[in-house]
């Protein structure tokens, strides 16, 4: 496909939708290559032959500044079956003159803004909306969020207090100005006896060429949870227990509401009645699964599907509701992903209308978690974008041929759909068949608020027996969130976007232990999948349970806590690019924080007695000697370092990569010494090699081929070397495997990964790396062809993430490199004796003694 007319790349789009049957907002994420959009204004979005209006934010660069990610959004009109484009000029265009300005005046406790057609108030002291139509000079009030309750009890409701305001707008292509504006307001909820209880946040997005509104709310529990005998188990005592969660609206126009329960459903007027609709559960037909155990270890709901009650009688009985609510020509309101993150509910009557995103029920109390948080977003529609708002439950992203990405170089490694016929019609699986992610959820009913997102650990169920349902939850082992995104852009498929973008949002909320008041290892680390070969019981998503048998596996440990061997941030990091959404990329670098925290630990004196004690045991950095084990705990280091760079063009992220790779490998160093051949124990060394691919990737299309360049390629090859003579399909060896199954197939794809890239950057293209790659590849997709367990998750996942990396190399342009270095200087690790490396580093955190440090490091542990 040829990009380049004349004097301009022209990047066509595609609408993930068959058709635009109504008015709606789309969004994109375009990448260019390095050096070609100095500026934004160089671009212009182009709706057959006219520029039309988009907000743009740049996400990422170059790191010579040119930008590397741009997202946009944009409002299409309904039945316009127009041809898109992104076109990129060689210089800065002249910006249009524009009508009239967009932004936000601040009056006291008010922010107010309008956007021509409607004003919008909001009060940060009461935190509310009020919305008003603009006519002429004159306004008349539409609707107000006049506040968001929440109730400890029905006697207790909780006070809450804006402490920060935050405002970011995204820009005009065609006239530099404002054209969306987020609002952000962060604070907490105190009881009356002005106890903190929960922290929130409020993100309000207001539009310049549309009239609706974009309100997502968080509620968070900042508090660290007890995790008894390293047992994450509902009902921890620092769980926080209220009774509802409540969007309050009121009306002022006299115009008379109507509902809709489901999509395409008819609308129905309420006539001044009272109508309350509920989504009790699922619907589904495991709608009462023991996914949804709670602190007393029963399934708290009874009712299949939704109610719409009038006046205590059930007037309407279903399965799955989607509601929205209307005032004809008015405004509009809808709750994404109703039933799917149940329960939900919404109230009307002839003057309000009340969102319960936490219902009140009766001997029902909701448990938000120590560290945990829940998102809901609601939308708004105004005037004529009011008639409705059926676009916001469909995957409105818009995608960027894939030849263009292959150009860019953005991704590592993208390779074809199709390059492999087999691994494609397996990864397809994924969206399509009796076992796809969709149907998986159904099987376990991955949903209501804490579950919805997450990914069916099927292949936990192999040694199950019985026919009730085994609960294990997968939580983003092996970044299936990086391979969604990687399957949507290389296939543009909507489904795997769909996936992605909800799995995205489990993770940040469910799976991230979002607290400060734990062990430094803790806090804010990604908890482990469900316990292997054990049920969830009632540790939701967080691994071990009380419930659970001990010694149920070899080395099985019963309980802990986030460890770096399960550390994954590419998927957020892609997610942030796709989707701009900043809490995406604050997920990144919290995790980097917490994957930093458990390989360097504190500082203080007291962790260096744990610490010389461990000093043997592998999984663990040695504090004196300074050496990282290589294993995939390492390998995740370095990945969440290369995205938070990626993220943030920091260097000193990128300094602490060669650091580790200095300070984990060496070109010269002997591999067989390694033990590799003990493969239970040693197998993730090739994911430490991946995460160096990904390293020399990165340097070498930032143009840096310096010493850290060529010690990362020549310990590469070094390892590359050895792998050649000695390494083969595991399962051609099952007795020394524990459990012999095609997980480890799907694992031989790694070593496909490694040969490649070994063969893209040896000086000569040693030809064997290839040849050898590609029989791993092939022996893989053959064997999983041919195997019963293809679908389970785990594979799937596995072989979504490693897929596509001998393509790439083989078709990546040829670049002439050094040859490999005869003598490298000995790495620090090797030159220390242990009593000198002991006594060096007891002095450099002595230097540092901090006794507030040393004794809160004391009583976390105690605690």
């Amino acid at each position: 496909m040829n990009f380049e007319h004349s004097d301009k790349h022209v990047i066509p789009l595609k609408i993930t939708s068959t058709e635009i049957k109504e008015n709606g907002i789309y969004e994109l994420a375009v990448p260019f290559p390095l050096a070609l959009v100095g500026n934004i204004k160089q671009v212009r979005l182009f709706s057959d032959d006219h520029a039309i209006d988009c907000s743009v934010k740049v996400c990422g660069s170059w790191p010579d500044g040119s930008v590397k990610w741009m997202f946009a959004s944009f409002f299409i009109k309904s039945q316009e079956q127009k041809n898109y484009s992104v076109v990129v000029y060689p210089q800065e265009q002249s910006l249009l003159k524009a009508s009239d300005d967009f932004k936000v005046i601040e009056n006291g406790n008010s922010l107010e803004l309008d956007n021509c057609i409607h004003s919008y108030v909001i009060n940060t002291e009461r935190v509310s909306l009020s919305i008003k139509a603009i006519d002429g000079t004159a306004t008349h009030p539409l609707l107000e969020l006049s506040n968001i309750s929440l109730k400890e009890d029905v006697n207790t409701p909780l006070t809450g207090k804006v402490t920060s305001t935050a405002i970011e707008t995204y820009k005009n292509l065609n006239d530099g100005l404002a054209s969306t504006i987020k609002v952000k307001l962060c604070g907490y909820h105190n009881s009356p006896g002005s106890e903190r209880q929960t922290d929130f946040e409020l993100e309000l997005t207001f539009y310049k060429f549309s009239s609706y509104v974009k309100i997502e709310h968080t509620i968070h529990n900042p508090k660290a949870a007890a995790h008894p005998n390293g047992h994450w188990d509902l009902g921890d005592p620092n769980s926080f227990y209220f009774e509802s969660l409540i969007f309050n609206f009121r009306k002022f126009d006299k115009s008379a509401l109507s509902y809709q329960t489901e999509l395409m459903a008819n609308w129905q007027s309420i006539d001044n009645k009272a109508i309350k609709i509920e989504q009790f559960s699922s619907g589904g037909e495991n709608w009462n699964s023991p996914v949804h155990l709670d602190r007393f270890n029963k399934v708290p709901h009874s009712i299949c599907g939704y109610q719409s009650v009038e006046s205590d009688h059930v007037i309407h009985q279903g399965q799955r509701a989607t509601p929205t609510i209307k005032a004809e020509k008015q405004f509009a309101i809808t709750l994404e992903k109703f039933w799917q993150n149940f329960p939900n509910g919404i109230e009307l009557s002839s003057e309000n209308i009340n969102v319960s995103v936490f219902p009140q029920k009766e001997g029902l109390q909701h448990e938000l978690q120590a560290g945990e948080r829940k998102s809901h977003v609601l939308w708004l529609g105004f005037g004529d974008d009011s008639d409705t708002l059926e676009w916001v439950h469909h995957t409105h992203q818009v995608n960027v041929p894939f030849q263009w990405l292959q150009l860019t170089k953005v991704l590592y490694p993208l390779a074809s759909f199709h390059e492999n016929e087999l691994l494609s019609n397996l990864i397809e699986t994924g969206i399509d068949g009796d076992n796809s992610f969709f149907v998986k959820r159904e099987k376990l009913d991955e949903y209501g608020w804490r579950n919805f997102g997450d990914i069916y650990a099927d292949h936990e169920t192999a040694g199950h027996e019985g026919k009730d349902i085994f609960v294990s939850h997968y939580n983003n082992q092996y970044d299936p969130l990086m391979g969604c995104i990687k399957q949507f852009l290389a296939s543009g498929k909507s489904q795997w976007f769909e996936l992605a973008d909800d799995l995205a949002r489990h993770i940040k909320d469910i799976d991230i232990y979002h607290t400060q008041e734990d062990k430094n290892e803790y806090n804010g680390g990604l908890f482990w999948h469900t316990d292997h070969y054990l049920a969830a019981h009632t540790s939701s998503h967080r691994s071990y349970s009380k419930h659970q048998d001990s010694d149920a596996y070899q080395d099985h440990a019963g309980g802990g806590g986030p460890g770096g061997q399960h550390c994954y941030t590419t998927g957020l990091m892609l997610h942030y690019f796709l989707t701009a959404n900043e809490s995406s990329k604050s997920a990144v670098l919290t995790l980097t924080n917490w994957i930093t925290n458990v390989y360097e630990g504190s500082g203080t004196c007291l962790e260096l007695l744990l610490a010389f004690k461990n000093r043997h045991l592998s999984g663990i950095k040695n504090h004196f000697t300074g050496l990282y084990p290589l294993d995939r705990g390492t390998a995740n280091y370095l990945v969440a370092l290369l995205d938070s760079y990626e993220l943030t063009k920091d260097k000193t992220f990128l300094s602490k990569v060669e650091h580790i790779i200095t300070h984990t490998v060496h070109p010269t160093e002997q591999v067989a010494q390694r033990s590799l051949q003990d493969v239970e124990n040693t197998w993730f060394y090739t994911v430490l090699l991946q995460a160096m691919s990904r390293y020399l990737h990165l340097k070498l299309n930032q143009g840096q081929l310096d010493d850290c360049f060529y010690y990362c390629r020549d310990s590469l090859l070094n390892y590359a070397q050895w792998m050649l003579a000695n390494e083969y399909p595991y399962l051609e060896k099952p007795d020394i495997l524990e459990y012999p199954n095609d997980t480890w197939t799907a694992q031989d794809l790694r070593k496909a990964h490694v040969l490649a890239s070994a063969y893209y950057f040896s000086p000569e293209k040693n030809k064997e790396y290839l040849t050898k790659a590609k029989y791993f590849e092939d022996y893989v997709a053959n064997r999983l062809n041919d195997s019963e367990t293809k679908t389970y998750t785990r594979i799937l996942v596995l072989t979504m993430q490693n897929y596509g990396a001998v393509a790439f190399y083989q078709n990546a342009p040829k670049v002439e490199f050094d040859s490999l270095k005869e003598e490298w200087p000995k790495a620090s690790y090797q030159k220390l004796s242990l009593a000198t490396a002991v006594i060096t580093t007891v002095f450099r955190r002595l230097l540092k003694l901090s006794l507030k440090r040393e004794f809160e490091w004391l009583k976390k542990r105690l605690s």
